[in-house]
């Protein structure tokens, strides 16, 4: 969530009056607490008869949990989800957490929604979670009507908006989802219990601090709590629950740890963060901050007075979830298959709970206790069901901090052929004269797209770069000092200046879950530059879908042992090693076979997935001169051992293979200059020793680049 100035800075405030600039009154606080009487009523009226340690753990003396505890945290969890807000001409993507308080009503932020205008391209997503075998749910959304309920207030910072129940997009009808009821009754936290809090940090799939947040001292008259956490990320919208998994506060900021100054924000380790505008979860946060439940309800029981709409059906159904009259439903049992892994789908139920129609929550959640949680991927996009949604970012892109790119085509010079120097020119590589009415023009006509330190040309049917040609510098001073989350969240979008029917739409990535946005120029081989916002636009320029080719998860990622992945590991580490081969020019495409290569009928239309890929590295030499390195590496074995698609055999058994540019050249409609090819390390070996043309690779660690 993008730091939204002026709520934290209200929020610091409230802060700072109870513990001081520094936070040290919070570092002071009693290991036990003594609880007033209207929180012991309240616990001894609530208390499950199992949950014999109630009032043990309530003041810090047991920390004892019943299984029964966790089976309601998951009850409580289902009602949670992330919100996803489309971006415009003039406001970035974003996204935040929410929850159901009453039967189609969502409650989040105000910051979140300020307006009317900003809640219609938002949508809800529920079930973007993990299931009980650590695959993915099948996540659902739906669409916001805030013409039909819209209440927003920027003093307690929530807002309230009308969920559209006939918008459904996924397996799983809005009422499965429930609600968590806003209790107006007093008594149920108290000065020094701990409160968990179930979230989407930073747009990830659904987690959860479990007590991680102890509560700092309140009075009955204080509008927020305030509550204490070392390991609680940024997450706008989300609930935080007591012991009883009752919601106590709409989480929505805090006080974060800055620079004596007040200058510069310090990350985690206490470091000013002053490169770039940091988001919540990068923040040390001293203190975080919710708003009340019970004066939520207050405000949104005046809320008729104010003058705004808010229709009497709807005051009366909120009136009725506030009172306990109108109670959440029984779990609803999802007849949805985990997204992953759709044979967990046939496991027996965890918990047989209600009627045949109800949902059965499947373990959803990625557990923290007193430790960071580590990045869940994003989840699927799901086929239209009915009505056609609001348009709204993919479920890979970020959100309230995004992706920066330079939106000036103007100023990319693309792929330099002197960047090894005048004297030892690389040139790009062309295409075969018969062939060029196979390349997809641009909007002008013409035919190359050029981005910052790299270009590339797209292929007409198949919707794909036929090749790329880059620039990389692994000099130490063209490196900047980010980390890649500091550029944003990954985030795919198409190139404006070529009409979308020549690339493929990121829902194709997103549907087939094994199938990767494969980058063919690397993100860290391009993100380089001589300032530090030609590094972020090298960086965000390499996720144009012209740039992307889709590939196995297990082919292209190099932390599941992908040779693609791995391969481009093992060439930047000897790039960033060896001074004399830090700078290099690196070529790369897939092999088209139209006659094996695997094809899926998607809503996108035919699309072929490449069974093998092609790079061609250019590096200097310590005697002077270049050479070129060809390699040809196969996704074959992967496609056929874990099927994205349809049923898949290979039509022969690739080998992953060093090879020469001339057998590159045979399997493809790109050219090598001449130039290049009298520099080709393999072709020179076979030549000077009588050796063959290619030579198989058995691991990256018989890559040479010498």
């Amino acid at each position: 969530m993008r730091i939204n100035p002026a709520v934290v800075s209200a929020a610091s405030r409230r802060v700072d009056a109870k513990l001081g600039k520094t936070g040290a009154a919070a570092a002071k606080m009693p290991p036990t607490v003594a609880l007033s009487g209207s929180v012991k009523t309240y616990i001894a009226g609530i208390r499950t008869h199992d949950d014999v340690g109630a009032f043990e753990r309530a003041i810090g003396t047991n920390d004892l949990l019943s299984l029964g505890y966790f089976w309601q945290g998951l009850h409580a969890s289902r009602s949670v989800g992330r919100i996803m807000i489309a971006a415009t001409d003039a406001e970035p993507a974003a996204a935040a957490t929410g929850f159901m308080i009453a039967p189609n009503v969502l409650l989040t932020n105000w910051h979140v929604f300020p307006d009317t205008d900003t809640a219609k391209r938002a949508r809800i997503e529920f079930g973007y979670e993990a299931d009980e075998n650590g695959g993915d749910r099948m996540p659902t959304w739906f669409s916001l009507n805030p013409d039909r309920l819209f209440i927003a207030r920027e003093t307690l910072d929530f807002s309230l908006v009308y969920v559209e129940a006939p918008t459904q997009e996924g397996p799983d009808p809005l009422p499965s989802f429930g609600w968590l009821r806003l209790n107006p009754q007093l008594g149920k936290t108290a000065y020094g219990q701990y409160l968990s809090i179930i979230q989407h940090p930073e747009a990830q799939a659904k987690q959860i601090a479990i007590r991680e947040n102890k509560l700092l001292p309140f009075d009955d008259s204080d509008d927020f709590l305030t509550y204490q956490s070392d390991t609680f990320r940024g997450s706008s919208g989300s609930p935080v629950f007591n012991d009883f998994w009752e919601v106590c506060a709409l989480h929505h900021s805090g006080k974060p740890a800055m620079t004596p100054d007040g200058a510069y924000y310090l990350d985690r380790s206490g470091s000013p963060i002053t490169d770039h505008k940091p988001s919540e979860d990068e923040i040390k946060w001293i203190a975080n901050e919710g708003a009340r439940t019970s004066r939520i309800i207050a405000n949104i029981r005046g809320a008729a007075q104010a003058g705004e709409k808010f229709p009497d059906e709807m005051r009366t159904l909120l009136e009725a979830t506030f009172t306990g009259t109108l109670q959440p439903p029984q779990p609803w049992r999802s007849t949805a298959p985990s997204a992953r892994n759709e044979e967990s789908s046939g496991a027996a139920p965890l918990r047989p709970t209600g009627p045949s129609d109800t949902f059965l929550a499947y373990l959803p959640l990625n557990v923290t206790i007193r430790v960071e949680n580590a990045d869940h991927p994003s989840g699927p996009k799901m086929a239209a069901a009915s009505a056609t949604p609001q348009p709204i970012p993919q479920a890979g892109e970020p959100l309230l901090e995004k992706l920066n790119f330079d939106q000036d085509y103007e100023d990319r010079r693309g792929y330099d052929e002197t960047f090894l120097g005048k004297q030892n020119p690389a040139p790009m590589p062309t295409i075969v004269k018969d062939e060029r009415d196979q390349i997809a023009p641009l909007k002008d006509k013409s035919t190359q797209l050029d981005y910052h330190h790299y270009s590339a040309l797209m292929h007409k049917t198949r919707r794909m770069p036929v090749l790329t040609a880059c620039n990389v510098d692994y000099e130490d001073s063209a490196r900047g000092d980010q980390g890649r989350a500091s550029f944003g969240k990954d985030q795919w979008i198409l190139d404006s200046r070529m009409d979308e029917r020549y690339q493929i739409p990121t829902g194709f990535y997103d549907r087939w879950k094994k199938i990767d946005y494969g980058h063919l120029v690397r993100r860290e081989d391009n993100c380089w530059g001589a300032s530090q916002k030609e590094i972020e636009y090298s960086n965000s320029d390499t996720f144009h879908l012209t740039n992307c080719t889709p590939q196995h998860e297990d082919f292209n990622r190099s932390n599941l042992k992908g040779i693609w992945g791995l391969l481009e590991n093992a060439i930047g580490d000897q790039s960033k090693k060896d001074k004399g081969i830090a700078r290099l020019c690196v070529f790369a495409g897939p092999i088209f076979d139209d006659e094996h290569d695997l094809v899926c009928d998607d809503k996108a239309g035919k699309i072929l997935v490449p069974l093998a890929f092609w790079k061609v590295v250019v590096a200097p030499l310590r005697k002077g001169g270049l050479g070129a390195y060809g390699f040809v590496l196969s996704q074959a074995d992967v496609l056929q051992k874990a099927k994205p698609f349809e049923e898949f055999v290979p039509p022969q058994q690739f080998r992953h293979e060093q090879t020469t540019l001339a057998a590159i050249e045979a399997r493809t409609i790109v050219r090598f200059d001449k130039a290049l090819k009298a520099v080709d390390i393999v072709a020179k070996h076979a030549t000077a020793d009588g050796g063959n043309e290619s030579v198989t690779l058995s691991s990256v660690e018989d890559l040479v680049l010498a």
